[in-house]
């Protein structure tokens, strides 16, 4: 699968809008009521991973970036539930891990550039 550019359009026939891109390991998103690992971003929206302690997130709602290593932060994305999977629950564990994609809603042009930024600069190739 092929691109234009970081974050530019995919080929038609895929699902997905935008092309997504792995991130570091350790690339956090924080809102009220979660605080997941970001798997993979795009312009669009992001994929992550959380553990479940607080039933799910809201539909809509905001969240921050934040990098481990301190060289990335971006406060008040807003966001909206693209989808959520379902809990898969153990007899191993109490512990639920659910993974999520949420779409960037409403961005202004400077939270525009500052994703597009994060894309260019940190991440880690083709999702």
């Amino acid at each position: 699968m092929t691109t234009e550019s970081p974050g530019g359009r995919l080929p038609a026939g895929e699902r997905r809008r935008h092309q997504r891109f792995k991130v570091p390991e350790r690339t956090l998103a924080i809102t009220p009521s979660i605080i997941g690992q970001i798997i993979d971003i795009s312009v669009g929206g992001c994929e992550l991973k959380y553990i479940e302690n607080n039933g799910p997130l809201d539909a809509e709602g905001t969240m921050d970036i934040l990098m481990h290593s301190g060289s990335f932060f971006m406060e008040q994305v807003p966001i909206a539930l693209a989808w959520q999977d379902r809990p898969q629950s153990s007899a191993l564990s109490n512990i639920i891990i659910r993974k999520m994609g949420v779409r960037f809603a409403d961005l202004t042009p400077d939270q525009e550039e500052k994703i597009g930024y994060f894309i260019r600069n940190h991440t880690l190739g083709v999702a």
